[in-house]
């Protein structure tokens, strides 16, 4: 499995530890947005439209509308905090 992660952290030290288990990269999350999507489907090996049918899939099954519903119902599950 290809797995990269998205982080805020772009110190040495967080980024080995993100790297250390095998992940395949990091992307910074102050990367503009599309950026993030495209380097992510680079990565995955994936085309842009299945980004976005992902990305789609995530809102329905989370019951939100956009990006900034899912980051608000994703904070409130616990998603995010240190």
């Amino acid at each position: 499995m290809k797995i990269s992660v998205l982080t805020m952290f772009e110190d040495d030290e967080s980024v080995f530890a993100c790297l250390k288990p095998g992940l395949l990269g990091y992307l910074l999350k102050e990367a503009e947005q599309t950026a993030i999507e495209w380097a992510a489907a680079a990565d995955l090996g994936l085309g842009s439209k299945t980004i976005w049918n992902l990305v789609s899939n995530v809102f329905a099954k989370l019951g939100a509308a956009d990006r900034a519903q899912t980051i608000i119902k994703a904070r409130a599950a616990g998603m995010g905090q240190r």
